[in-house]
């Protein structure tokens, strides 16, 4: 029963962190072509 509750705790937060992984690279991305704009403009 144990391991049971662990895998879905181990579930539950490894969504959690690739949530925040992927709003992250997309915020990074955003930054990222916003400064190639100013950049050229």
């Amino acid at each position: 029963m144990e391991w049971r509750v662990i895998g879905f705790f181990n579930f539950k937060f490894n969504l959690v962190i690739n949530r925040q992984r992927y709003e992250y690279k997309s915020i990074y991305k955003k930054r990222e072509i916003s400064h190639v704009g100013a950049r050229s403009s």
